[in-house]
């Protein structure tokens, strides 16, 4: 980053080389360059826009601050620790690590980390300390020693739109002894800056679509205030309790879970006006806390451009008792994005990072794209969940239609193809409201992101990798997908490349958001919005009563990839082939192409199962039936999948009595595992002999994990087979469920 610069977005074109861009090599001090040295070819600068004029190089003087990035020290034990974290056959289940353990166990040594800092320094810079993961070093320094230090060249480039901005002309070179530690030096150019993925319009502007005619049914949660509600019927828009309903948190909210004792980071490129956020949760009559904390100085003040204002108050919306932890730096590198993700890593007191800004995977470079792998896979090692927003120009992430002629590269957009990251696309709801249908998100507004990444696919998406004897997902591999031959390892014998987006949810136009925002209220949509969403709802999860003490004890169950896609591939049948959305509502209707872009391929359509429009589909929250009872879904998976107390099992072992006469009800104790202390979770279900189910399910009591009681009905006589089902959940995920037999007596007859 150049001090003192100001943050402005990067102009994305077609890309070209740096044809003509010869480089001078600087001369290293004395001492380094005798020393033998090998350049980092994954750290030179992405080509520059087709337009860029050099204008020379950089000021001697000018500063710029960059990270030297660090390789793990244990690679292969981080990978054990992630794979086994969400199954209960591994010694890493649900071992989540605690603050400032991740770089004593995965990072490198001390000495190591000492070995490149004292490196840096025999080169003339000035290194500052390694962060508590042990992933970076930072190094403030002029562009002279810069060019001494790494032997390139820093130099001035006018981008197509005006913007001036700095790259190295070629790949920096360290010594070949610190060479074995450092995945790159980050921050060499400000070229391609991060985007926020949103898109707004005053809520004085009617929606194409047409105003609402009609209030939605089934509201949930904090209630809005007359001018919102006014504002969204204007645009076609709906309030954070309309978007709750219909992504099923109502059950959550009447339990008492608004997501207290959660912290949500979000990462933000800029500023808000806090009094927009206090209006906005005076019309909701809210007090969710929110913390500024800046991780590089030079946000500055204002409202921004509405994203900061977006993030924070949609997910203050719908989870309004958690803390929302606002992460700050400035649009004016490559790395800020990386170094908000580093912070949250290192305080390691969120349970969930948002991320609604982002930048087209091609122009990340490699050095980049490795690095977010290696941090997001330590969040997720801390159990933090990590959402980030696929973009709005569906496939073609490169778009940006104030270059002429715009780019349609095909290209998703980092870091949501990072891996251990939910990426979240787009979908446009028809009406709010339980089980309204949805389609992907395209037309002239934008379109959801997706499609195939430069990363390899984590072992969590195709399942075949870990576990053969798996079902695959429905619709996980297609012809759409692609394979790479770096990718295939003794683990991975199929080598296929990452495919996003995870999940998704409403980013439409058509159906937007509603926020306030310099002054006023907006509508907003864009991935950005559903991202949000998204997050607030692993907030919710977090913080259910199904992953406390009383209910199976999962600690950040939040939503975890590995646990998502482990649980819906082992229940893969009762989620995308049963007769009422479960865990997801599947969107098969729909495409990706973006008209704004030009794009009209249809490349990636919606269909059954997971697909690159739409993810796995939109999280729904709990369930869909019209029983009281809290009913498997989204929330329930997670929690259950991440158990500690039955390991995720629900069993049946023993009943006691064992018997009673016919005719009347008694009331008798079941002992098992995996039972829950939370009213109205928990029915007895009573089999007859050949397993004709009765009618009538009694709601048990628990007061243990091992331990309920129910009254079982007045039957005739018979023996019955009684198993108890815990929270309507899906098909045992580790194990199978057990019975426990009772026997209703006949009276004696007596003779005459």
């Amino acid at each position: 980053m150049r001090q003192g610069r100001a943050p402005f977005l990067a102009s994305i074109a077609a890309i070209t080389t740096l044809a003509g861009a010869l480089a001078a090599v600087a001369v290293a001090p004395a001492s380094a360059a005798a020393a033998p040295s090998v350049a980092l070819p994954t750290s030179a600068a992405a080509p520059l826009p087709v337009g860029a004029v050099r204008l020379g190089a950089l000021p001697a003087q000018a500063r710029l601050t960059v990270d030297v990035a660090l390789n793990l020290g244990n690679e292969a034990g981080l990978d054990a620790l992630l794979d086994g974290i969400a199954d209960p056959q591994s010694p890493y289940y649900h071992h989540f690590l605690a603050r400032n353990q991740f770089g004593p166990q995965f990072g490198l040594s001390l000495a190591q980390v000492g070995q490149v800092t004292n490196a840096l320094r025999e080169l003339g810079l000035d290194p500052g300390p390694a962060d508590a993961a042990r992933l970076e070093i930072p190094v403030t320094a002029t562009a002279t020693a810069l060019d001494r230090a790494f032997r390139i060249t820093m130099t001035d480039f006018r981008l197509p739109g005006g913007r001036v901005a700095y790259a190295s002309t070629s790949a920096p070179i360290v010594p070949a002894s610190i060479a074995p530690y450092v995945e790159g030096v980050l921050g060499l150019d400000d070229v391609y800056l991060n985007q926020r993925l949103d898109q707004s319009a005053p809520a004085s502007i009617v929606a194409a679509a047409g105003p609402r005619t009609a209030q939605p049914a089934a509201a949930a949660g904090p209630v809005p205030c007359e001018a919102v509600t006014d504002a969204a019927i204007s645009v076609n828009g709906y309030t954070a309790n309309e978007f709750a309903a219909h992504y099923f948190m109502t059950t959550l909210y009447t339990m008492g879970d608004l997501g207290r004792d959660v912290r949500v980071a979000v990462a933000e490129l800029e500023p808000n006006l806090p009094s927009d956020i206090a209006k906005y949760k005076s019309c909701y009559g809210i007090g969710t806390k929110v913390n500024y904390i800046t991780v590089t100085p030079g946000v500055g003040a204002g409202a921004g451009e509405g994203e900061a204002a977006l993030d924070i108050e949609n997910i203050a919306g719908l989870a309004p008792d958690a803390t929302i932890d606002d992460y700050q730096a400035p649009n004016t590198t490559t790395t800020a994005l990386l170094d908000i993700a580093t912070r949250v890593l290192d305080k390691d007191a969120d349970q969930v990072l948002s991320i609604s800004w982002g930048m087209c995977e091609a122009h990340a470079g490699s050095a980049l794209l490795a690095h977010y792998q290696t941090t997001f896979k330590a969040l997720n090692a801390e159990g933090i969940t990590v959402v980030a927003a696929t973009g709005d120009s569906g496939p073609t992430g490169c778009y940006n239609p104030a270059v002429k002629p715009p780019a349609k590269e095909l290209s998703p957009e980092t870091p949501a193809t990072s891996n251990y990251v939910i990426a979240v696309g787009g979908t446009k709801m028809q009406n709010a409201g339980q089980l309204a249908p949805e389609t992907a998100w395209n037309g002239p507004d934008g379109a959801g992101g997706g499609g195939v990444s430069a990363l390899c696919m984590p072992r969590y998406q195709d399942l075949h990798q870990l576990y053969p004897y798996l079902q695959q997902i429905t619709g996980m591999i297609t012809d759409h997908s692609k394979r790479q031959r770096s990718c295939v390892s003794g683990n991975d014998p199929n080598g296929y490349l990452r495919q996003v987006p995870d999940v998704s949810a409403d980013a439409s136009k058509a159906s937007p958001y509603l926020i306030y925002y310099d002054g006023g209220w907006h509508s907003f949509w864009g991935t950005s919005t559903s991202t949000t969403l998204v997050a607030a709802e692993a907030a919710l999860i977090d913080a259910s009563p199904y992953c406390s003490p009383k209910g199976w004890d999962s600690g950040p169950a939040g939503l975890l990839p590995q646990d998502l896609y482990d649980g819906l591939s082992v229940n893969n049948l009762y989620v995308y082939l049963a007769s009422r959305p479960l865990v997801v509502y599947d969107i098969t209707k729909g495409n990706t192409d973006d008209r704004a872009t030009g794009y009209t391929g249809g490349l990636y359509p919606a269909t059954k199962g997971y697909d690159m429009a739409t993810g796995l589909g939109a999280p729904l929250l709990t369930g869909t039936g019209n029983e009281p009872t809290y009913q498997a879904s989204m929330s329930t998976f997670m929690c259950q999948g991440l158990a500690k107390h039955g390991l995720g099992n629900i069993s049946t072992v023993s009943v006691s009595p064992t018997h009673a006469r016919a005719g009347k009800a008694v009331t008798v104790t079941i002992r098992g595992t995996g039972y829950l202390e939370i009213r109205h979770t928990e029915t007895l279900e009573i089999y007859t002999n050949n397993a004709t189910k009765f009618l009538t399910e009694p709601w048990a009591s628990c007061s243990s994990h091992t331990t309920c009681t129910v009254t079982l009905p007045a039957e005739k006589a018979g023996t019955y087979q009684l198993e108890m089902n815990v929270a309507n959940f899906l098909p045992c995920t580790h194990g199978c469920q057990a019975y426990a037999a009772f026997r209703f007596v006949a009276a004696p007859h007596k003779s005459t």
